[in-house]
C-alpha cells in the first residue's frame, strides 16, 4: 500500500510492531505477517492464491465441494442513525478530507463495543476513532503495547488509501456486494498481536481499516457489526 497515512497515538506504535510488514496505513518492503483464520458465519474465507486446485475440472467433486457461497455483508444491512453512531466517529467523518467519497461506518453491536469510550483521532487525509477502555490491551502513551491500559484498544478508519492498494491475492475474505478484505497481524508474537483488517466497500472510494488489539475473534465481531451510517 502506498500513501502512509498517520494516526495519532496508534500508527506511529502499531508501525513499530510491523516492523516485519502488517501492511497497516502503508506497507513495508517484508512480507505480511498473516492473522489467523477467520471463524465468523458472516465472513467468508477466499482459497489460498498459492493452493493448486484438487482438479483441472471445473465440474470435479473436489472443486465443487471447494466452492463456498459468499455471504451478505454487514453493511448491506439497514443504516443505523446519526445520532446512534459514536459521535466521535461522526465528528472526525465532517472533517475529513475524504467525507465525499468515504462513507462513515461503525459498530451497531453493543457488544462489539464492550462499553468502551470512543475517541476522535487525528488521521491525515481521512478519518478516525480509537475505543479505549481500561482492562483491555492496547497502545500506551509511549508508543508500546501495554497489557491492561485499554488506549486505542482498537478502532476504525476511512482512510485516504485508494481502493487499489489492496492485492487481489491477499484477499483473506470476501462478501456477495464485492467487498473484500485482508487479514493481518500486528506482531509476530501472538502473546502480543493485535489483528487488522483492511477492506474495499463498492461504491467508496476509500479502504476502510478496522483493529483491535483484543485480539481476532474481537475484531471479527466488530467487522461483522459494521453498519453505514445515515449521514443524509
Amino acid at each position: 500500500m502506498t500513501n502512509f497515512a498517520k494516526l495519532t497515538g496508534f500508527s506511529a506504535a502499531v508501525l513499530s510492531l510491523c516492523a516485519t510488514g502488517c501492511g497497516l496505513f502503508g506497507q513495508s518492503s517484508a512480507p505480511a505477517t498473516t492473522a489467523p483464520a477467520l471463524s465468523h458465519p458472516e465472513v467468508a474465507l477466499m482459497p489460498s492464491p498459492y493452493e493448486e486446485p484438487a482438479s483441472t475440472n471445473p465440474n470435479s467433486n473436489e472443486n465443487r465441494a471447494a466452492t463456498v457461497a459468499l455471504p451478505s455483508s454487514p453493511w448491506s444491512n439497514e443504516r443505523i442513525a446519526m445520532n446512534q453512531a459514536p459521535q466521535p466517529l461522526v465528528q472526525a467523518w465532517r472533517h475529513a478530507d475524504n467525507r465525499s467519497w468515504c462513507a462513515p461506518i461503525a459498530p451497531s453491536s453493543d457488544t462489539a463495543l464492550m462499553g468502551a469510550h470512543a475517541r476522535r483521532s487525528s488521521f491525515e487525509g481521512g478519518w478516525a476513532v480509537e475505543f479505549d477502555k481500561q482492562g483491555l490491551a492496547g497502545i500506551g502513551r509511549d508508543g508500546n503495547t501495554c497489557a491492561t491500559c485499554g488506549r486505542g484498544a482498537f478502532g476504525i478508519a476511512g482512510t485516504s488509501m485508494n481502493r487499489d492498494s489492496i492485492d487481489e491475492e491477499s484477499v483473506a475474505a470476501a462478501w456477495n456486494d464485492g467487498s473484500r478484505a485482508e487479514y493481518q497481524s500486528t506482531d509476530e508474537d501472538p502473546t502480543k498481536a493485535g489483528a487488522v483488517a483492511t477492506i474495499v466497500v463498492p461504491g467508496q472510494d476509500c479502504v476502510y481499516q478496522v483493529w483491535s488489539f483484543v485480539g481476532q475473534e474481537h475484531l471479527n465481531e466488530l467487522v461483522a457489526s459494521l453498519r453505514f451510517v445515515d449521514s443524509n
